[in-house]
């Protein structure tokens, strides 16, 4: 886990490029959040089966599967039913049919933290 912070809202972040976790990582970890960082869906529904987020954040292309297989397949599996998801692309149309908020790459990180923080509070209302 990059720089865990105990009692903090834990995030999963599904990211490919190194680059673009690290960064985002960064601005998480800036604002106190406590992010589990995952490089393909494979792993990142393995971490939903195990543990419980308060959010996930995943790239819509991933190697082997995208990250809406991983969040359709969670779904399937009664895992993280209950848990938002924001999904960031360069993808001019993915291909899905996830409902939930999708965030443009390159992605800004005040809209990424503001959307992080509507969701939090939507959550715990």
């Amino acid at each position: 886990m990059i720089g865990a912070k105990p009692g903090e809202e834990r995030i999963l972040l599904v990211e490919d490029d190194l680059d673009t976790a690290l960064a985002l990582c960064d601005v998480l970890l800036d604002h106190d959040f406590d992010v589990l960082w995952v490089d393909t869906a494979e792993r990142g529904l393995e971490q939903l089966a195990s543990r419980s987020f308060a959010l996930v954040l995943t790239d819509y292309r991933l190697p082997a599967n995208t990250g809406a297989w991983m969040l359709a397949e969670a779904h399937k599996q009664g895992l993280a039913l209950q848990t938002p998801a924001v999904m960031f692309t360069a993808d001019p149309v993915p291909q899905t049919d996830f409902q939930r908020a999708v965030l443009r790459k390159p992605v800004n990180p005040e809209r990424l933290l503001d959307l992080v923080d509507q969701l939090l509070e939507r959550q715990a209302a």
